[in-house]
């Protein structure tokens, strides 16, 4: 297993996107992203994604996910570089 928090949390104390360190939350939702990109490799749906991550979020909302996933997180994480998201395909793929 890939572990990619300590890339984001030195992304977010040193340089863009973020203005401050995000909160642990913030985080854990992010290497929850990062670990399923990871099991499931290649250029992924951001559907699919969305389905992986309800699995590990029984309690949230899978469209709430998608909407999440698309307007903020996996933007987020590709202006740190870990990761590359095709708006328009909307697809995600982790960077090596």
């Amino acid at each position: 297993m890939i572990r990619h928090d300590a890339t984001v949390v030195s992304m977010a104390n040193t340089a863009l996107p973020f203005k401050s360190p995000p909160e642990p939350e913030l985080l854990a939702r992010y290497q929850r992203i990062l670990d399923c990109l990871d099991s499931l490799s290649g250029a992924v749906p951001v559907d699919r994604l969305a389905d992986e991550l309800l699995a590990l979020e029984p309690a949230a909302d899978v469209e709430r996910i998608r909407i999440r996933l698309h307007h903020s997180d996996l933007p987020r994480l590709e202006d740190t570089g870990v990761l590359s998201y095709d708006r328009t395909r909307r697809h995600v793929r982790l960077l090596e």
